[in-house]
């Protein structure tokens, strides 16, 4: 069986090689959603984004195998999946902010693709996949909140709520 040390190693060299592809779906994730929130926050939402993927990049670029993680830097890797997935997911709430009840409904989209993804590329270390989608998880509480800000129903709210539990409990099983 293989150590969680190992395991997350790989997710760490998996993800070294996915940098272009997730750095360039942001971009077009930006350019695509910007209706919903306007270009200067689509922008700046994309250089957040960008900012933590290429600190992880350069952070962790020299780990390949389990020797090169100590206890502390471990934490560190997962600390800097979080955070690539906080920022990924907040457009979900940029979304939801500007642009009322479908906000709410694409924010629900981009928080469920975040999910699958998380579950995707860091699969193969349980810590590794939990640091990827409870930023997200936590994320799809506030669409109560959100549902009701934009003038509906709060039930939508908790149907979203309900929905996102299917993603991650099925995301949690692989």
């Amino acid at each position: 069986m293989e150590s969680p040390a190992s395991a997350l190693a790989r997710v760490i060299v998996a993800r070294r090689e996915q940098l272009a592809f997730r750095v360039g779906l942001a971009v077009a994730v930006a350019v695509v959603c910007h209706t919903l929130t306007g270009w200067q926050i689509a922008l700046a939402w994309v250089a957040a984004y960008m900012a933590v993927q290429v600190g992880e990049h350069r952070a962790f670029g020299d780990v390949t195998t389990a020797a090169d993680l100590t206890p502390g830097r471990s934490r560190a890797v997962l600390v800097a999946i979080s955070a690539g997935t906080f920022v990924f997911s907040a457009l979900g709430l940029l979304q939801t902010l500007y642009s009322a009840s479908w906000g709410l409904a694409c924010a629900s989209l981009v928080w469920s693709g975040t999910i699958v993804n998380g579950a995707m590329v860091n699969s193969g270390s349980r810590p590794a996949l939990l640091a990827s989608i409870i930023p997200t998880g936590l994320y799809f509480l506030s669409a109560p909140f959100f549902a009701v800000s934009a003038g509906e129903s709060i039930v939508f709210g908790f149907v979203i709520i309900f929905a996102s539990a299917i993603h991650l409990g099925a995301v949690v099983k692989i």
